[in-house]
Formats: C-alpha cells, structure tokens, sequence
C-alpha cells in the first residue's frame, strides 16, 4: 500500500483523482454495466490515500451504496428510450445519417451503424454502434458517432474497397473482351445489318446488299447469310442499344413513363412503352420498347408495365409522372392505369392527360356537336374515296389542275383518330376548288350518281364559304398542335399557348381570316348569281345569315370545348414548379406565392407513402403487402434551400430558362441544394404529351404492313428498338454489339464465308 501523501503532492493527488471521477461521470459512453469496474478503480485510489485495516473496511460498503445510487440516476439522465422517438423522427434521422440502422421497438430500440457493423471483424472495432447496439436513442449520440475516428475509418476504408472492387470488374471485363477478336469483316456485316434496319427495310435484302458490295469491290466474305444469324446479329445491336438506355436510366434519380396501346396490321394489341430521363442535367425521351398485350384492360396493361420494368432492373416507385392519351382505361378514376400504378408502386407519380390529344378531343367534341359540320366531314371523306378510288378521276384531276394553273393537290381524308386531319383535307380543296368542281362536274355529266351528289353539294356559296372559313379555324389550332408536341414543352407554356388561341378564334367572330377574305374575293354575286372563277355557284340571299350564325356557333362551342379539355385545376402541380424553376415566373410573382409554392412541393413529396399489392388469384387466395415509399424530398431542407435559391434565381440566374436552370442546379449546386436538385431532376421527367408513342406507332405501321404482317413479337420489337434508339450509321460503334454476338456461341465463320449449299433430301423407302 502506497504511503500516505501530505501537502501540494497531496493536493494534485485529490485534484487529479476528481478530475478523472468527473470526467468519468460526464462521458457519454458511462453506462451501468460498467459499475463492477468503476468501484474497483474507486476503491484502488482510495486504499492508495488512506491506509485502512480490512477489519474496518466500512469505505467499501458505503462505496457500493452511493455508486448504486448514482448510477441509476446517471443511467436515467444519460439513457434516453425510444418511446418518445416516433416513425416520422426516426425517417429524418435515417435520411440525415444513412448508415443508421434503427432495431427494435420502444423501450428495446437500439442503433446501429450499418458501416461499423460491417467491418467491426476486419478492423477489430470495440464500438456498441458496431456490436451490440446503443441503447441511447437521441440525435446527440447519432451526432457523436457520426464525427468519432472509429467511424471515420470504417467509411474511408469502405470507400477505398469499392474503388477498388471496380478496378477489378473493370479488369474482369477487359480481360473477358480482350479473348474476342473482331476482325475487319464483322464490322462490315454488322454496318450493313445496321444499315437496313435503321433504313426499316426488310431482312430478306441483307443477302442482296452483302452481294452488292461484292461485286462493287469490297472485300467482304459473309455471304448468303441464314435467317438466325441475321436474327441473331439484330438481337444483339438491339441488346445493347436497350443497355445503354437502361444504364442511363438508372444513373438518372427519377423518370417518367408515356403509356399508349393500338393495334397493328394483324389487329394485334400492342403497347408501347416511352420514357423520359435526366442525362448531364438534360431530359432525354427515348423509346423503351413495344410489347404485345391480351386486351385493353387497364390491370392488363398495369401487370405487362410492372413485369417489362421488372425485367429491366428498373425501380417502378421512382416513376414520378405518367402521360397517356386519356382514354377511360388510362385515366379512369377507379381502376385506371394511372390510378393503380400509384396504388400499387408510384405514390409519387402525377398523371397527365397528353396535352396534344386534349386539343384533337376539343376538335372533334365540337364537329360532333353540329349535323352540319358533321355532313361537312362526311362529304370530304365521300370526295376522297370518289377520287382516289378511281386512277382514271385522279388523272383528271390533275389535268385540269394543269388547265386551270392550280397547284397539283391530291384529295386528302379528314381521318378522325389522324391530329387534326380535316385541316389537310380542307387545305387541299380551298387550295384547289375549281378543279375538284369542274371534275366533278364532268363525272357528273356522265351520269355518275355520286360525282352529281358530290358536285350539288361543293357546287354551293354557303360550302365555298365554310371550306375557307374551316382553313381558318383549323390552322391556328394547328400551330398550337405543334407547339404542344414539343418534347421539351414548359409548364408555363401551355396556358399561354391555349390562351393565344382563344383571343385569336374569338378575334375570327367579328373579322374574316385570310382564307375566307380570300375567297370572298374570287365570288363574284351578280343580279343574285355567284360565280367562282367562271363556275357557276348555288347561291341565295340568306345564304350569308345562315354562314354568319354557323360561324358563331362553331366558334363558341370550339372555344368552350378547349376551355374544358384545358382545365387550370389540372395544372396545379405544374404551376408549382413554374413558381419555383422558371426565373422569369419567379420573378414576376410574389415572394409569398413562391414561397407558397414550396409548402405545396414538400407536402406531396416530402413524406412517406404507403402502397399495396394484392398478389395471387381467387381460387388459390390472395395476400396483400404494403410497402412503405420513403419521401423523395426533406420538406425541412426543402424551405430553408428556397431562401438561398431566390436569391440566385433573383440575381446572377434571372435570365436562364427553365432547363438551363434546373441544369445548373443538378450539376453545380447539387451539394449545396441536394432537395432542390432532386426537385430538379422530377421537373425535366414530367412529361406533358405521349407524342414518342405516336411516332413509334407510326414506326411500327412502317415496320409492320401488308407486306410483312408474319413479323413476329420480338422481331418487331427489336427492329423498332435500332430505328428509334440507334444512332446514324456513320456514329454506330459496332465493337460491343459484335462482342454480344460472338459470346453467344461459338461461330462456324467458315460455314458463314461460304456460299450456302442445302442438304440432300434423303431418298423415301417404301
């Protein structure tokens, strides 16, 4: 036993002995379990002050009686439960530290660190967040961790693993393509396989552009090449055009999906599948692929889209907007594909009814709406079938277009499912119409007694003057058509646009538009006659009334018609956005209604949502899942970034466009302003039209038609995938589609070089 101290040494000794028991107190990681020690450490310091015979050893009890005390005290002070920590807290948490792992419930919740817990065996860590959890459930805690060197080391080390694990796949990957050789041969073949089906002409010309080469002097040695390895070599551009655009859609955080159905040649139903990304801060439309599908119901095509994104490795609840053409099955308010795909995966997605297809519906709503503009429809389709029926009425046409110094215009149909097809057919006659009269008055004159029907009724003032008045109408509802097909259309945009159309039909109430002042001056009345251009027309005086009050009529039920297919409610989340990414809208407004705007945003999409998945069938049972979807924003961070934000979109950003902004957002300031990146990111993902589906259906009919109706699914598919995703010839690389192609098995090339020579048919025995 040490002797006993006295004086300044005696003093440092009980300073130095106090310091340690308070520091010992105070520290976070002072728990019960180490009590044992504690008094063992206590009694040693005092055995070393102050000799004591073991008979009246009476310090040691009083000592465990006051520790017991003190550490229940200390225990309640230092240790905070999880009773009072509810899901929403714990969701913050989790968001801010994302190696916290939170177990158990209540009184028996514990935090872990997912990264210390990992390594705890490599590096030998003593931590509780690494071994057997922290019962002290507070912020500070999760703080003190997230700052200790224990930590800092497992993620340094973590990081450093990864980068190196990629190293080696790189390696791998090298190493695996460096055994392919590509020779100069098979990137001939696959340029001219690429070639025709970029160009959508039929696999069965391949052998003939191969032969072609031949004989023009290039050294090419594939030849009569079979219909599997041409399937095979399309399958394989086809595969990794499809990678690339799944590669690229899993780097970008968010994505929106365009859904369309229709029939092909065969009348079978297809459903193309159309996506929209972020890539560098931009947005990217692409093609995803067409897929056949049994029927039209919606739990139909809900199922085909959750099984091709499953396929394809991409995560369906991170959809934040789907576009259809608004038919009930798409946008049905019960069971609607919209309404189920936010039920049962994206609880996030906002659906939008294709803002070009809204305006087609406000067309034809309103010629159904009047008898005779629908008999007006129906004349022009009876004039079309009349004249391209026969080659001998089209030839005559032609002539007297020639005749009478008209532009050479072929009839067109006003086809109802065509945007805005009764403009094209419309344009043709106005441009036209003495010629479509006088043909039609020759037929007649032989007899003929549809041209006569035809004839009496384009034989009229009253038609002349709707025809020009029809031009009119439809084109300034053409151009708002192709400026609402824009792929890179701002929310912003689309009432403007809408009402610039309204003031310019209403302007065409009290005032002539250029086609009908125009025709109005060729009409010549005279002594109650009206001619045009020398041919005489069917005229009376109240003729100009009735045009006068089916021109108003027309006009108003047009622009209420587009009133209602064009609604402001529908746009409320859209208004949002412009509040909040368009510097020209942001700085217009109030500070009160962008900040406004903001609350909105981080309502809908700063907090979990639950969805539910109903799986297996009637006869065997079914069972329902519910999934919670975390929140794609912290709604916190969310105002407090706006603030920093107004201040850029106010100052050096006010004259950016919406995407240049939203672009400078994700790649510059994404550390700065990560909500406002990700709110970004799902701005350039809404998607306002379903226009890529129509052109990929356009596509498919071009693919598809009489004249290759056996071309199966995928064959389809594939094909429709290198004419809508690959790039112009002179940019395909061929290198990894050739490396595909030579891993799927190995290549007989000298069966390929060589000129096909079928196998003998065996002889029949009798």
């Amino acid at each position: 036993m040490a002797a006993y101290l006295r004086g300044r040494k005696r003093k440092q000794q009980d300073l130095k002995q106090n310091s340690l028991i308070t520091k010992f107190y105070q520290s976070s990681n002072f728990i019960s379990q180490r009590e044992q020690d504690v008094k063992i450490i206590l009694n040693d310091l005092v055995s070393n002050c102050v000799k004591i015979p073991p008979e009246q050893d009476i310090v040691g009890n009083i000592l465990d009686d006051v520790l017991s005390a003190i550490f229940q005290n200390v225990n309640k002070k230092l240790t905070h439960s999880g009773e009072r920590v509810n899901k929403k807290t714990q969701m913050e948490w989790t968001t801010k530290f994302p190696w916290l792992l939170i177990e158990g419930e209540s009184s028996e919740m514990k935090l872990f660190c997912s990264i210390c817990k990992a390594k705890k065996d490599i590096l030998k860590l003593a931590s509780v967040w690494a071994n057997d959890g922290c019962p002290n459930i507070q912020i500070s805690s999760i703080g003190r961790h997230n700052l200790s060197t224990e930590h800092k080391n497992a993620c340094s080390f973590t990081e450093k693993e990864t980068k190196v694990n990629e190293i080696i796949e790189a390696e791998k990957l090298d190493h695996s393509n460096s055994n392919v050789i590509i020779s100069p041969e098979d990137k001939k073949l696959f340029n001219t396989i690429y070639f025709a089906a970029k160009s959508e002409l039929p696999s069965a010309c391949i052998n003939g552009l191969l032969s072609l080469q031949l004989l023009n002097g290039v050294d090419m040695k594939y030849r009569d090449l079979s219909w599997d390895t041409i399937t095979e070599i399309q399958s394989s551009i086809c595969q990794v055009l499809k990678d690339n655009v799944v590669t690229e859609i899993k780097h970008s955080k968010y994505f929106g999906l365009m859904l369309d159905e229709s029939t092909d040649v065969t009348v079978d139903k297809r459903l193309s599948i159309c996506i929209r990304y972020v890539k560098g801060g931009e947005a990217v439309t692409k093609f995803l692929c067409n897929v056949p599908v049994d029927d039209g119901c919606a739990h139909t095509i809900m199922n085909c889209v959750a099984d091709t994104m499953d396929q394809l490795g991409i995560p369906l609840h991170l959809c934040t907007s789907l576009s259809t053409d608004g038919a009930a099955t798409m946008i049905g308010k019960r069971t609607g594909v919209g309404v189920q795909l936010q039920a049962k995966f994206s609880p996030f997605c906002v659906q939008t009814h294709c803002v070009a297809h809204r305006l087609n519906l406000a067309c034809t709503d309103t010629i159904k709406k009047s008898e005779y503009m629908v008999k007006f429809r129906d004349k022009f389709n009876s004039l079309y079938f009349f004249v391209s029926a026969s080659s001998l009425r089209t030839l005559a046409l032609k002539r007297i277009q020639e005749v009478l110094q008209e532009p050479e215009l072929t009839v067109k149909q006003p086809h109802s499912i065509r945007w805005l097809g009764l403009k094209n057919a419309v344009e043709a006659v106005f441009h036209s119409y003495s010629a479509v009269i006088a043909t039609l008055s020759k037929f007649a004159a032989e007899k003929n007694p549809v041209a006569k029907g035809l004839h009496k009724y384009f034989n009229s003032y009253k038609v002349a003057l709707v025809t020009a008045f029809m031009l009119d109408v439809h084109s300034e509802l053409a151009v708002l058509s192709c400026q609402l097909q824009k792929q890179n259309l701002l929310f912003s945009e689309i009432n403007p646009l809408v009402d610039g159309t309204l003031a310019k039909l209403n302007s065409l109430v009290s005032s002539d538009g250029e086609a009908l002042h125009e025709i109005k001056q060729k009409i010549l009345i005279e002594n109650d006659e009206a001619s045009y251009n020398g041919e005489k027309l069917f005229y009376n005086k109240n003729m100009e009334k009735e045009f006068e009050s089916l021109k108003s009529e027309y006009l108003k039920k047009m622009k209420k018609n587009i009133k209602e297919r064009f609604k402001k409610k529908d746009m409320d989340i859209f208004d949002d956005l412009s509040k909040v990414l368009e510097p020209e809208f942001v700085v217009s407004v109030d500070k009160s209604d962008t900040e406004g705007a903001v609350q909105h945003l981080a309502t809908f999409y700063g907090y979990e949502k639950t969805v539910k998945v109903v799986e297996g069938n009637l006869i065997e049972g079914t069972v329902e899942h519910e999934t919670i979807i975390e929140p794609l924003l912290d709604p916190i961070k969310l105002e407090q970034e706006w603030q920093r934000l107004y201040g850029m979109i106010n100052g050096a950003y006010a004259s950016l466009t919406p995407h240049k902004l939203c672009k400078r957002i994700i790649l510059l300031h994404s550390d700065l302003l990560p909500n406002f990146a990700a709110l970004a990111s799902i701005a350039l993902c809404m998607q306002l039209t379903s226009v890529e589906c129509e052109r990929s259906f356009s596509a498919q009919n071009r693919l598809k038609n009489k004249y290759r109706s056996s071309l199966g699914s995928e064959a389809l598919d594939t094909l429709l995938t290198i004419s809508m995703l690959g790039p112009s010839v002179n940019d395909f690389d061929t290198k990894p589609a050739i490396t595909l192609w030579l891993k799927m098995k190995k290549r007989r090339k000298g069966r390929l070089f060589s000129e096909y020579k079928p196998r003998a048919k065996k002889q029949k025995l009798c």
